[in-house]
């Protein structure tokens, strides 16, 4: 017959490979029946019901390297196998290397009484058969069953009046011992309805079970899911570890002994010195909390029970035992920890707190409770910095007293006991007792009297531990007398909690925890940020295995309060904030430098400011900005820009920011700031412009309003009248490109006449050495200004470096043509405000007629020819501002009082070969205030300058 090989991963339950773990047909069979040639992966993916236990997992046939590993594990979700069994659901029978997993995570527990989140895996044995069976079971048929672990599972039986033991270690049949079981490992499983939560027993004191643990696991369940008589059971164990457990909530009342932890012993009574071949072993960190017997025959009761071998030391250390009750009666007892001195045993008890409290009842005959009973005639014990504390109380007689030690030996060359804690107080106080723990004995009532007794002692106290709870809680604060009060003893370094002994340590399980937590902050808002809210999430480290109990925040130094993790706050305003958080431990002690974080919340976006720009219009493709931006929060260096042309998108940019290649045309700049803390400016800065690179007519315009251009014009004439319909409006710009020859006066009306709509007009060249030109009628101007207000005649071409004088207005008409002018400034007669904030600058003004020409008949009266370079004076209509300004017909009319031109600017021109270079006729000084003419060259003193400068 060929065996099928078996390596990998395989699946059992509903649509698995497999459809049970235990019956015909199932994983276990074919494994037994096959050959192992690698690790084997079992994974429960679904629940299961009706497993029977019928087929075992045998020992493995294996091919290759061997020592395979096989892995059962649920996936998925949590799983549930049940089965009903007199025997057991689950059955390792000399099988090695097996290990059930219950976590889905994988993760490890790290606290007394493990993780219940890892446990995703339940077995329950539902027969209903009064004591019997099992659920998981290790047994050693022929040569055992070996290092093989069960962790993170719920271990259920049906009733704790039915299933016998949730999980056994021994021999073929539950409840009996055999081996070699060797390097077992039960960590971080519950045990729930059953009469004894775990039994590990090797075949023999000469044949024992090596290397056992038994570790964070949880034995406390009560009521209807209690374990009803004994937690854990041991015997016939070397190097045995049971760790961290929790057990507690046992109540019995059937007719038998009850204890929370057994090792090497079940039966306790006054007498026993039975040896249960315990050697090399630790009894550490478990929690026994609540083992009560209601039984009214009164039988023995212990939270631990130690009986050693007859060699190897074992330790018991570090232990909280609390909640023992029963109303014991001779020759039963009642004990915190029961040692049985068997002869050549060695037992070493180190920093325990054991607490008896509360009320044994009335039933009569009742002997004495101990938080510490030892048998045996002069057994080898070693008790250092426990606490042994009761106050508990009994009507059953007056034997029913509380001590807080006893011993049936008066012999005590072996005992080893100093720095203590021994307290027994109240109304059945007994203090200490020796010669007997049943009805014989004798009391020694105080610590004193049992230091002359015993010559022991001599360091021990008897003072309150101050117990946060000498009922469930035996942590100590730092103001107890146990604290330093003790002497470091058997190698123990930490605690009950995991924290580490000082040199100077405490008496009693709890070491007092004087080291504060540290505090860090996981995550937290960025720097700056533009949200009013922000969430942190932080975590804190202890020395403790307890780790931090609590946090506490704060935000902006408002006063430290309870808080989780994370932690959130809401409409904060702009500025910094400081955020802190401290841990807090289990002790009390607070993290003195609290995680702290500094941010600042800028909710308001920046500034945005355009330094320089291409000029408007311009005869250049190319447009060069410069920008800077303001923010009042976190200043310019946190600045970032974004910008765009013509609505093309916004994208990084930086100062200065360049565009070649544009268009004629229309163009429009927008650059906006941007904060690190991603505030945005809502109005960014923003720049239109013209570009005019190639223009059909000599003259182009453009405007900010209106038709905005550019438009050409073949005269400057045809652009005032563009501009005096309302063609174009706002801010205009007339650039005069190419020469221009004008047939008729070009006339400018003020805004507002007709359907004039500007605010400015600029009128300049974007060449060089461009000429406006024309014969001018009699009395009439090459270029006049109707009361037009706020224009700027500007002959410096921006499009070259430097001020310069590249517009030159040329009157070409005859000498012999009376009162003509270049320019002229034509201001309203009387009692009206017009032609105001008008400059002439950087231009040359040109008349054709070499001076005047005098007529004999009328020189005597000022009646001549002259031609003004640039004429100032009356001229502009006060009925009607678009009618054409009146023809001058003598040099001596002036503007009347009470009309005014304000802030005329005639400055930086060349004015040449005219009669008068520039006239101002006004009645009188109020006229034109704010007059300004300087730095004007008028006339070259050779033949065709003027005559006269004003």
């Amino acid at each position: 017959m060929i065996s099928a090989p078996f390596t990998g991963m395989y699946t059992v339950g509903s649509g698995g490979t497999y459809p049970s773990l235990t019956n015909a047909g199932g994983i276990f069979e074919a494994i037994n029946s096959g050959v192992v040639t690698g690790n084997i992966t079992i994974e429960i993916v679904s629940d299961m019901a009706g497993e029977t236990g019928a087929v075992s997992l045998n020992q493995t046939t294996e091919e290759g390297a061997g020592n395979y590993t096989i892995t059962i594990k649920p996936t998925g979700a949590p799983r549930v196998i049940t089965g009903s069994s007199t025997t057991w659901i689950i059955r390792f029978a000399d099988a090695d290397r097996v290990t059930i997993d219950g976590s889905l995570s994988g993760g490890t527990a790290n606290a007394v009484g493990g993780d219940a989140a890892l446990r995703n895996l339940t077995i329950q044995n539902t027969s209903t058969t009064a004591t019997g069976g099992a659920v998981i079971v290790m047994s050693s048929v022929s040569n055992g069953a070996q290092n093989n672990t069960i962790k993170n599972v719920n271990i259920s039986g049906q009733d704790a009046t039915q299933t016998l033991i949730g999980v056994h270690i021994g021999g073929a049949t539950v409840g009996s011992a055999g081996g070699p079981n060797n390097n077992a490992r039960i960590e971080n499983c519950s045990f729930q309805k059953s009469i004894i939560g775990i039994y590990d027993a090797g075949a023999s004191a000469a044949a024992q079970n090596s290397g056992n643990v038994v570790t964070m696991n949880d034995l406390s369940a009560t009521g209807a899911n209690k374990l009803r008589r004994a937690g854990m059971l041991f015997f016939n164990q070397d190097s045995l570890q049971v760790s961290m457990n929790s057990v507690g909530g046992i109540a019995n009342d059937e007719s038998g002994d009850s204890y929370g932890i057994g090792v090497g012993i079940q039966a306790y009574d006054a007498t026993t010195v039975l040896s249960g071949a315990i050697t090399n072993s630790l009894i550490s960190r478990n929690k026994v909390n609540g083992v009560a017997s209601t039984n009214t025959v009164g039988y023995s009761i212990a939270g631990i029970g130690i009986s050693g071998g007859t060699t190897g030391a074992n330790i018991v250390a570090n232990n909280m035992v609390s909640g023992v009750m029963a109303p014991s009666t001779s020759p039963d007892i009642t004990a915190g920890i029961y040692i049985a001195g068997a002869a050549g045993s060695n037992t070493k008890l180190y920093f325990n707190s054991v607490s008896m409290t509360g009320d044994r009842g009335v039933v009569s005959g009742q002997i004495g409770s101990y938080a510490v009973a030892i048998t045996g005639v002069d057994p080898a014990v070693e008790l250092k910095d426990n606490i042994f504390y009761t106050t508990q109380t009994s009507g059953g007689g007056a034997n029913a007293k509380s001590y807080a030690l006893g011993m049936v030996t008066t012999a005590f060359a072996n005992l080893d006991s100093n720095y203590n804690n021994f307290v027994s107080t109240g109304a059945n106080a007994g203090g200490f007792r020796t010669g007997g723990i049943g009805t014989s004995g004798t009391d020694s009532v105080s610590l004193a009297a049992w230091q002359t007794l015993t010559l022991k002692d001599a360091n021990s106290l008897e003072l309150d531990p101050m117990f946060v709870d000498p009922m469930s809680d035996l942590h100590i604060p730092a103001a107890s007398p146990m604290t330093n009060a003790g002497s470091a003893a058997g190698g123990i370094t930490v605690d009950f909690d995991g924290d580490t002994r000082p040199a100077t340590p405490a008496i009693g399980a709890d070491e007092v925890d004087v080291t504060a937590p540290d505090t860090q902050i996981l995550t937290g808002p960025a720097n700056p940020t533009s949200s009013a809210n922000a969430t942190f999430t932080f975590s804190g480290t202890d020395s403790a295995m307890s780790a931090v109990a609590s946090f506490e925040c704060q935000l902006d130094g408002s006063g430290f309060a309870a808080c989780t993790s994370p932690a959130s706050y809401m409409g904060l305003s702009d500025g910094m904030h400081n955020f802190q958080v401290r841990a807090k431990d289990g002790a009390g002690n607070v993290d003195p430098t609290p995680a702290t974080y500094l941010w600042t919340v800028d909710l308001t976006g920046p500034d945005t400011t355009i330094l320089t720009n291409p000029t408007n219009p311009s005869n250049s493709s190319s447009a060069t900005f410069t920008f800077t931006g303001t923010d009042t929060l976190l200043g310019i260096p946190a600045l970032s820009f974004e910008c765009q042309i013509d609505g093309g998108g916004y994208s990084a940019c930086s100062s200065p920011k360049t565009y070649t290649g544009l268009a004629d045309g229309s163009h429009t700049f927008d650059v906006r700031a941007k904060d690190s803390a991603g505030n945005v400016d809502p109005s960014p800065a923003t720049y239109t412009w013209n570009i005019v690179t190639a223009a059909t007519g000599p003259v182009s315009v453009t405007a900010t309003a209106g038709t905005p251009g550019p438009i050409d014009y073949p005269t400057l004439k045809d652009a005032f009248d563009a501009i005096n319909a309302g063609t174009h409006q706002g801010a205009v710009t007339v650039s005069v490109v190419s020469n221009t020859t004008e047939t008729a006066p070009a006339v400018l009306n003020s805004n507002g006449a007709g359907t004039a709509a500007y605010t400015s007009v600029l009128v300049r060249p974007v060449n060089d050495g461009v000429t406006v030109s024309g014969a001018t009628v009699a009395g009439r101007g090459l270029v006049e200004l109707n009361g037009a207000d706020n224009v700027t005649i500007d002959g410096d071409n921006p499009n070259t470096a430097g001020t310069n004088r590249n517009l030159t207005f040329t009157n070409t008409a005859a000498n012999t043509v009376a009162f003509t002018s270049v320019i002229r400034i034509a201001v309203a007669a009387t009692v009206v405000t017009s032609a105001d904030g008008d400059t002439i600058k950087n231009v040359h003004v040109i008349g054709n007629a070499t001076g005047r020409n005098i007529s004999t008949a009328t020189s005597t009266t000022g009646s001549e020819n002259t031609v003004f370079g640039i004429y100032a004076g009356p001229g502009a209509s006060t009925a009607s501002a678009t009618t054409a300004p009146s023809a001058i017909t003598s040099v001596s009319t002036s503007v009347g009082a009470g009309a005014t031109a304000t802030n005329l600017t005639i400055t930086n021109n060349s004015i040449a070969t005219v009669a008068r270079g520039v006239t101002v006729n006004g009645s009188a000084t109020t006229v034109f205030p704010g007059l300004l003419i300087n730095n004007n060259e008028i006339g070259n003193q050779t033949a065709g300058a003027s005559d006269q400068g004003t």
